[in-house]
């Protein structure tokens, strides 16, 4: 007989972005650490009052500018192709990419 496991996203190896904030709260990301348990980490962390190092908070914000950097040189681009499309007379609106939304424990915990 054959029993298949239900495997959930809190199986999987935790992502680098959550042993980062792990070690940047102090702890050590031991090997073998899954989703669930650096997700239950940060929240004890969080629930702790914990606080991430400076270093960790640059690198964050330095990620968050790369991001708006890279959607205002889409938009540009965007821009740009609709005035071409327009002088030839064939223009459209294109669809513009949605606005990203802030996601994930991480932009929820601190706000980044």
């Amino acid at each position: 007989m054959f029993f298949f496991s239900k495997r959930t996203w809190k199986d999987d190896a935790a992502t680098p972005r959550q042993k980062e904030l792990i070690r940047a709260l102090g702890w050590a990301a031991p090997t073998g650490l899954t989703k669930g348990k650096a997700s239950a980490m940060i929240s004890a962390a969080h629930a702790k009052g914990k606080k991430v190092d400076t270093a960790y908070r640059k690198k964050c914000a330095a990620r968050a500018e790369k991001a708006k950097e890279r959607a205002r040189e889409d938009d540009e681009k965007y821009r740009l192709q609709y005035e071409r499309d327009e002088r030839k007379g064939n223009a459209e609106l294109r669809h513009m990419p949605k606005e990203r939304k802030k996601k994930g424990i991480l932009s929820w915990l601190f706000n980044i």
